[in-house]
């Protein structure tokens, strides 16, 4: 049985969602900064999948077994550098725009390859940009997937 998961398939799909006022990106086109994409949501790449899951859903040989697949996603969201504007309203731009990002991802069309779809562990703070540079008020936010490869 050969096990095909859909990360890429997904990536791309979250890459081309259109959000009003963010730059969205994939692993391939995250610029080192940025200061000139804010605010700008991309896959955190040291640790993009984490705890990883596969559990047999039938029984039988291996090769006919259905499989389920879970696993995360992680994302971060740079809104603005830090010392820029007043912390409420950076505060707020970053709540705004996650409400926005999660409408996009959860309540609009189904990304492709993805079958089951939640949003877990957002937190909202300071992250760095992509290079571990510059700090921004922002968040960072898992999606757990689950698909069922046959």
């Amino acid at each position: 049985m050969t096990i095909n998961v859909q990360i890429p398939t997904i990536m791309t799909s979250i890459s081309q969602i259109s959000i009003s006022g963010v730059t969205v990106t994939d692993a391939d086109n995250i610029p080192e900064c940025a200061l000139d994409y804010c605010p700008i949501l991309f896959p955190v790449t040291d640790r993009l999948i984490t705890n990883m899951t596969f559990q047999a859903q039938s029984l039988g040989p291996g090769s006919t077994r259905n499989m389920e697949i879970e696993y995360p996603l992680n994302y971060r969201l740079c809104y603005a550098p830090v010392g820029s504007g007043s912390f409420g309203s950076n505060n707020a731009g970053v709540v705004a725009t996650l409400k926005l990002i999660t409408e996009a991802i959860l309540l609009n069309e189904p990304l492709t390859g993805a079958v089951l779809m939640r949003l877990d562990n957002a937190a909202t703070g300071t992250v760095t940009d992509p290079a571990g540079q510059i700090q921004y008020h922002g968040a960072e936010f898992t999606l757990r997937l689950t698909e069922y490869p046959q």
